[in-house]
């Protein structure tokens, strides 16, 4: 057990990955605000936050609508690819 965890924190470092912060994965090039300011995918995209992923495409994303984990995935699009 062990050396599990050590083989799975060695490999989580190894990846970029910082323990106490959020791994986030969101493809920005692929998002579009709508004019209604929903987020929608123009190509098959996955996000990723804390580990947990969602697959999206064609889909308007709203605010409090969509959770990931703890995260609002709205929000989290928001804060790393703008308002704008």
């Amino acid at each position: 057990m062990r050396t599990l965890l050590t083989a799975v924190s060695l490999a989580a470092l190894g990846c970029g990955v910082a323990f106490g912060e959020t791994e986030q994965s969101i493809d920005c090039g692929v998002l579009k605000k709508e004019s209604n300011g929903n987020w929608s995918a123009a190509t098959p995209t996955t996000i990723t936050l804390d580990g947990k992923s969602v697959r999206l495409f064609s889909v308007s994303i709203a605010p409090h609508k969509m959770k990931l984990g703890a995260h609002d995935v709205y929000e989290a699009i928001n804060r790393k690819c703008g308002g704008e």
